[in-house]
């Protein structure tokens, strides 16, 4: 068999780094994970997970890259940012990288509009990323380009720029940004969707990916379609309207600049997002990656109001009645399989590249049970979640806790986790935060989905 394969990230408790690493950490693969530091929820999760080794330290100082770099490996996944002089940091990384034998380096880069010779500016912050690609290819270092669409996880009712879902008085939501209401633009769940794409493009290998530029966005919907996504899943209406981008509040160095020229470049003048050569079919190679993705009126419905809750806003609360618990045993599986050449389920016959939602039970089935309303609501609908998935649940943890040379083929190289949600409680998963079997979550209404950290729990019998 041979010896796992070792993966070198940095920035690694940001979304699309934290997003890889869980994934590679689950599968098996050994990853050395650079951090600034220790701080917050992801960081802390990203360090309790299995192969996974942190190098803390600066990008600037360049002692960092000497301890990361300084053991072998095979792969990297590198997203640099526009915290400290990226091109001069980006450069580094990837010399470094190419004196230590990376036999497949992956860059998150951005285009430059400004190329295309149509009276398109280069956007500040993107530009300086295409600039470190240019320098990857000049050098030789057999490396893909992955270009990501706008996350889903950018909307929040708090007063940033942008991509600001303000909560109006009559409790809707208005959503103010440059772009025309029926100008497509490349989504994506960062969080969820980007480690499996990634990983995928790993296993491929550079014969297949080497120089090649890939849009990851999974959906390319207008602002109006967006609202109407999150007005469907937060059951109220959402609207959009075209305005100047808005600061309200001190932003990052630089930051102010670049959105004054998206205002210009794909707002006024309505330049494609990843440039005309990208943005024809951009979702196709993404979905051919990675079939699994959480689109954004599942995000809306199971993601937005936790990140909103972690914020301290209490909007998605309001009218709620004091839940009381119900009568009823109640447990829902859901199983998460992973196969390197992927897997059949559910009377599904397309294949998948990595692990995925809910073989027999799964949390897009759930959607008609799911609701966002009263206590009353949701406690009839997890009920009616209980009385279909008790019984198959019960099934099949009856079979994989009996059978024991399934567990030790599974165990060479693949995983399968069967998580059990007990109790009389309301479970939702939070991409950034590992499920933990017992945790309540007061508010929302969800089945748990879960593609982290691997436990095998097939030696024993659930309660």
């Amino acid at each position: 068999m041979p010896p796992p394969k070792t993966v070198i990230t940095i920035n690694s408790s940001g979304r699309q780094a934290a997003s890889f690493v869980r994934v590679a950490s689950a599968i098996g693969w050994k990853v050395r994970a650079q951090m600034r530091d220790r701080v917050g929820i992801v960081a802390q999760e990203l360090c309790s997970l299995p192969n996974v080794a942190i190098i803390e330290g600066s990008l600037d100082d360049p002692r960092t890259l000497e301890r990361l770099f300084s053991e072998p490996a095979q792969l990297a996944f590198i997203n640099t940012t526009h915290w400290g002089d990226e091109v001069r940091i980006g450069k580094a990384i990837a010399d470094a990288a190419k004196r230590a034998g990376i036999q497949h380096y992956i860059y998150s880069s951005m285009p430059d509009h400004s190329v295309y010779d149509r009276g398109w500016r280069a956007l500040p912050l993107w530009a300086s990323k295409f600039t470190v690609e240019n320098y990857i290819r000049q050098i030789g270092l057999p490396a893909t380009f992955v270009y990501t669409g706008i996350y889903h996880n950018n909307f929040t009712s708090l007063p940033y720029p942008l991509f600001r879902m303000e909560l109006q008085p009559d409790d809707t939501f208005v959503w103010q940004a440059p772009f025309h209401p029926n100008q497509p633009l490349p989504w994506l769940d960062a969080e969820h969707d980007v480690g499996p794409a990634v990983l995928q493009i790993l296993k491929e290998g550079p014969r297949k990916w080497g120089g090649k530029r890939v849009p990851l966005a999974f959906s390319h919907l207008t602002p109006r379609q967006v609202c109407k996504a999150f007005s469907r899943a937060l059951d109220r209406p959402v609207r959009y309207v075209r305005g100047p981008v808005e600061i309200e509040i001190p932003v990052p160095t630089g930051y102010a600049e670049h959105l004054i020229v998206l205002e210009e470049v794909l707002g006024e003048q309505r330049a494609p997002y990843f440039g005309p050569d990208l943005e024809k079919d951009c979702t196709k190679t993404a979905i051919q990656l990675w079939e699994g993705y959480r689109d954004i009126e599942e995000y809306a419905r199971e993601v937005f109001p936790l990140e909103e809750a972690a914020n301290g806003l209490t909007w998605m609360n309001e009218g709620d009645e004091t839940p009381t618990e119900i009568n009823s045993d109640y447990q829902v599986g859901l199983m998460v399989l992973h196969e390197d050449k992927g897997c059949r389920h559910s009377g599904n016959s397309r294949k998948r590249p990595i692990a995925f939602t809910g073989v027999f039970f799964g949390a897009r089935k759930a959607k008609a049970f799911r609701v966002n309303g009263r206590a009353r609501q949701r406690r009839a609908a997890l009920q009616k979640i209980g009385d279909r998935a008790h019984g198959v649940c019960r099934l099949i943890a009856s079979f994989l806790a009996r059978a024991k040379r399934i567990a030790n083929f599974w165990r060479r190289g693949s995983l399968m986790s069967l998580v059990w949600v007990v109790d009389h409680g309301v479970y939702s998963y939070h991409s950034s935060v590992a499920p933990v079997p017992g945790e309540r979550r007061n508010r929302g209404i969800g089945v748990l989905y879960y593609v982290g950290q691997a436990k095998s729990i097939l030696d024993s019998t659930p309660p």
